[in-house]
């Protein structure tokens, strides 16, 4: 199991870390910060509320600040839907028009999830669509559209509460006025482990690296995230939660 959890380290420490920049790939390094609140109102519903910030540009420059409210739908143990509302705070430091820009994104999931042994498997499916604020077709705003496939592995180890979690996705992305195909691919492996400080707190950390399957000029970020959860359920009529 040491060598389970050391593996996607090692895996995007080779290949992807390195401060070495090819020619035809433009890299950069990120960090990402967050606070997600979680309301269980019962055993179908669940609310969340999440606030995260993030930098780029090697640490250099702010990136964005995001809010995220989301509800979540338990159809049974094994299947679950959940919608997504996002308001961002985008940084265009690039080309002739530049600042701060609102974005307004939603999210459709649909997911599934199934145990064996120590081992967990997760599915999901995502639709979302993105549109700045405040524009129109007119002013070249045009909706942006990402069709999403995620799959993670989880392994239960006894006696240890940092489970090495190992997850793939991969994104189709479309936008009038941009190339399809090839160009519009884009996917990323994420390693992550949590600690449970108790049953309401939990800390989340995360490294990624994600690349578009571009021919010219393809960016790749690395990102290291560190997440703080809380969670809580509604009272009952005994004041017990």
């Amino acid at each position: 199991m040491r060598y389970l959890f050391l593996l996607p380290v090692i895996l995007i420490h080779s290949t992807t870390w390195p401060q070495t920049k090819p020619l035809d790939t433009n890299r950069d390094f990120g960090f990402w910060s967050s606070t997600q609140i979680n309301y269980k109102f019962n055993k179908r519903w669940t609310f969340s509320l999440e606030e995260q910030y993030r930098l780029k540009d090697n640490l250099t420059a702010f990136d964005r600040l995001l809010t995220q409210l989301e509800a979540e739908y338990n159809l049974s143990k094994q299947f679950e839907f959940d919608l997504g509302l996002r308001h961002l705070w985008l940084n265009d430091n690039l080309g002739n028009q530049q600042g701060l820009e609102h974005h307004f994104r939603f999210h459709l999931d649909a997911s599934h999830k199934t145990k064996v042994n120590r081992f967990s498997f997760r599915n999901r499916l995502r639709y979302q669509q993105q549109n700045q604020l405040g524009r129109s077709r007119l002013e070249e705003d045009y909706t942006s559209r990402y069709y999403r496939w995620k799959s993670a592995i989880i392994y239960n180890i006894r006696n240890w509460k940092l489970d090495p979690e190992i997850t793939t996705e991969f994104f189709y992305h479309s936008q009038l006025g941009q190339l399809s195909g090839l160009l519009g691919f884009k996917y990323r492996l994420v390693f992550e482990t949590k600690y449970r400080i108790n049953k309401s707190q939990q800390i989340n950390f995360r490294m990624l690296t994600e690349k578009e399957l571009q021919i010219f000029n393809p960016q790749r970020n690395n990102v290291i995230e560190i997440k703080y959860n809380y969670s809580f359920k509604k009272k009952t009529k005994g004041g017990e939660k």
